[in-house]
């Protein structure tokens, strides 16, 4: 199951972050940038950490789309930073 909120939402979040929240709180683009490029580049391994994590008998489903969705937010967020 695709996201109906795929790249386009990501594109638009870093925008808002760079041009908006981050200039607002006095930060430069250069380093909100980094920052978001960080955290796109670190999600697997977050990932992994919740799924060590998680309880014997979590639904898998929920696990597959979760995954699913931060992996593609991941990669939107990547792709708009580079």
């Amino acid at each position: 199951m695709k996201p109906m909120w795929s790249a386009p939402a990501a594109t638009i979040r870093l925008a808002t972050f760079t041009g908006g929240t981050g200039e607002a709180a006095g930060l430069p683009k250069s380093l909100v940038s980094r920052a978001i490029e960080e955290m796109a580049d670190t999600v697997g391994d977050a990932i992994a950490m919740v799924e060590d994590a998680l309880p014997v008998g979590f639904p898998p489903y929920i696990h597959k789309a979760v995954k699913a969705a931060l992996s593609e937010r991941a990669h939107g967020l990547k792709t708009a930073v580079c």
